[in-house]
């Protein structure tokens, strides 16, 4: 009898607990979805280019560069050298 109260105590009711996460979750989601246009906006015009320039394109990452590579792709898609 005491040990059945003990294990209701430590049972997790998960169906109440995933309400709780997605009801949590929703205004967030709301508010994204209305202001989508706008975050990807700001993500695209953020600062973070200047703070990371390309490199030159005669340098030398460029030049070992790949086709398809990494160093390619931040060089501006030169590749070949």
């Amino acid at each position: 009898m005491v040990q059945e109260a003990l294990l209701e105590d430590l049972l997790v009711e998960y169906a109440q607990t995933m309400a709780s996460a997605i009801l949590a979750a929703l205004p967030l989601l709301i508010v994204f979805m209305l202001f989508q246009r706008q975050i990807v906006k700001g993500f695209a015009t953020s600062d973070s280019a200047a703070s990371n320039p390309r490199p030159p394109r005669g340098s030398s990452v460029c030049k070992g560069a790949g086709p398809g590579s990494a160093a390619a792709i931040a060089c501006g898609g030169a590749g070949t050298g």
